[in-house]
């Protein structure tokens, strides 16, 4: 027993020693953290060692650089405006990644733009040089992502960035993955030999995991769109080249953040449109009198004040309005609240979906000390579909 027992562990200490390697080679491969590497006693200089990139971790490399741009956004968020922290962001990510995939872009742009043959593309992308295309390319990758990460702000930055890098690592490896490299022994080729199956699904859970977590169904648009554009950008790019080099996984990682990154401002802006207008719905939910109960009333001679607050333009297209009704500007009525009676039933309606103007406005009023108020429900068009009597106001008074 104790014999398994120190075969396992010594089993587990090498799996993990292997793991962690591989998790360093990714580091190192795609960024310039300065994680220590494993110790290797034996060393054969005759022996040429195995490519490892680690591609299984590529989305735990995006994570911590979403980390580490996450500390920045704490750091500086409080202290400079949003521009000035989005650029300071962008040129971190571009030295915390060594310029790496924009310089995959950029080559990229060059050769898939600017050659004429599919050789005559390759050998533009072996250049060091940049040409216009790239510049292009690069500057509007670029001054896209300045745009979002201005665009999101310092609160829901954070969150976007853990949806995007994980999920634009993960968009190489899926189309490290699905296509084949276009040189036979280029970097393309050699990478594709180290995705197997086991690190292929790693990365795609572990991406999706961190998206979820991250954004929830946002998110899973952020990475689904990055899984997509992947699976376009590399296709096109095989159908021009044969198939995919190192500076076209760089390019794809590129398309892949900008997309999930568009995706997250876009699903930020519905989900706070969405947060807002329920707040104003929940505020709007203010005690309402039925057109029922105000009929009731009015046949019964009770006392009660009703007001149309329809904008002059409603009110001239349909003059006809509930009978004892004055119809009054809710700016009139705002200033009038000093002389508007306490003591009197005041009901108030509108044309506007969930009588929002009638709700506002009690509400205001109520807040002013004015607490026998309510706004009639379904407004003006619940009362004329249950054929209640309407006539032509008199001309507006002043006050009620």
């Amino acid at each position: 027993m104790s014999k398994n027992m120190q075969e396992f562990a010594s089993d587990l200490l090498y799996r993990s020693k292997e793991q962690y390697q591989e998790l360093v080679s990714a580091a190192r491969f795609l960024s310039i953290l300065p994680l220590p590497a494993a110790h290797q006693s034996v060393v054969d200089e005759n022996i040429t060692p195995p490519l490892i990139t680690g591609s299984g971790y590529f989305p735990l490399i995006g994570l911590l650089l979403a980390l580490l741009l996450w500390l920045l956004t704490f750091i500086f968020g409080a202290f400079v405006p949003a521009l000035a922290l989005a650029a300071l962001l962008v040129v971190a990510l571009v030295v915390l990644t060594g310029g790496l995939h924009l310089d995959g872009l950029m080559d990229s742009c060059d050769g898939l733009f600017g050659g004429t043959s599919r050789e005559h593309k390759l050998e533009i992308m072996r250049d060091s040089r940049v040409g216009s295309f790239g510049v292009l390319g690069g500057a509007c990758i670029l001054l896209l992502k300045f745009a979002f990460f201005a665009s999101l702000g310092a609160h829901f930055l954070p969150a976007s960035l853990l949806m995007a890098l994980p999920s634009a690592r993960w968009g190489m490896i899926l189309a490290v993955r699905a296509f084949p490299g276009a040189r036979a022994n280029g970097l393309g080729a050699s990478f594709r030999q180290t995705v197997m199956t086991r690190r292929f699904l790693l990365a795609g859970i572990t991406s999706l995991l961190i998206a979820l977590i991250a954004g929830r169904f946002v998110g899973l648009f952020a990475w689904l769109g990055a899984t997509i554009v992947s699976l376009a950008i590399g296709a096109w790019t095989t159908r021009s080249l044969g198939g995919l080099t190192g500076d076209s996984y760089g390019a794809i990682a590129e398309i892949a953040e900008v997309t999930a990154l568009l995706l997250a401002v876009l699903g930020t802006y519905i989900f706070w449109k969405w947060q807002n207008r329920r707040r104003f719905l929940q505020k709007l939910r203010i005690a309402r009198i039925t057109p029922e109960e105000l009929k009731q009333r009015l046949d019964a001679r009770e006392d009660v004040i009703i007001v149309d607050l329809r904008h002059t333009l409603e009110f001239d297209a349909e003059p006809q309005t509930i009978y004892g009704a004055v119809r009054m500007d809710p700016a009139d009525l705002e200033e009038a609240v000093e002389v508007i009676p306490r003591d009197r039933e005041i009901v108030l309606f509108c044309s506007c979906p969930n009588e929002a103007t009638a709700a506002q406005m009690a509400l205001r009023l109520r807040s002013r000390g004015i607490t026998r108020i309510r706004p009639l429900a379904e407004g003006l068009d619940g009362w004329r579909k249950r054929g209640f009597p309407m006539q032509r106001p008199n001309e507006p008074v002043e006050t009620p």
